[in-house]
C-alpha cells in the first residue's frame, strides 16, 4: 500500500506544475509529458507489485492483467494488499521471513 502512496508523488508533482504554468504553455507541454511518463512507470510498477503479490498469496501472477484491462488497479492493489498471504511455501517459493 506504501507503494502505491509513493508512486502517486510524481503525478501530483507533475499536476500542480500543470496548475503553476497556466501563463506558459511550453512549461505545460512538458509537464503533461512528464505526467503521462509518470503514469506509464507508475502501471508498469503496480502491475509487478500485483504479480509479486499475487506470488505471495499462491496465485498466478496473469491475474493482473485483469486488472490493468478493466480499469480498477487501485481496488485491486487495495484487495491484494489486506489479503492475507500464504504462511508455508508455494510454487513462487518460502513465505518472508518475519524477525521477532
Amino acid at each position: 500500500m506504501l507503494a502505491l502512496v509513493f508512486l502517486l508523488f510524481p503525478m501530483l508533482l507533475c499536476l500542480y506544475k500543470i496548475g503553476m504554468n497556466e501563463a506558459d504553455p511550453a512549461q505545460q507541454y512538458l509537464w503533461v509529458m512528464l505526467f503521462f511518463g509518470a503514469v506509464l512507470l507508475s502501471a508498469w510498477s503496480v502491475f509487478a507489485l500485483c504479480i509479486k503479490r499475487l506470488h505471495d498469496i499462491g496465485a498466478p501472477g496473469f491475474i493482473a492483467i485483469f486488472g490493468l484491462l478493466f480499469g480498477f488497479t487501485v481496488f485491486f492493489m487495495i484487495a491484494l494488499s489486506v489479503w492475507p498471504g500464504n504462511e508455508e511455501p508455494n510454487a513462487y517459493g518460502p513465505p518472508p521471513k518475519v524477525k521477532d
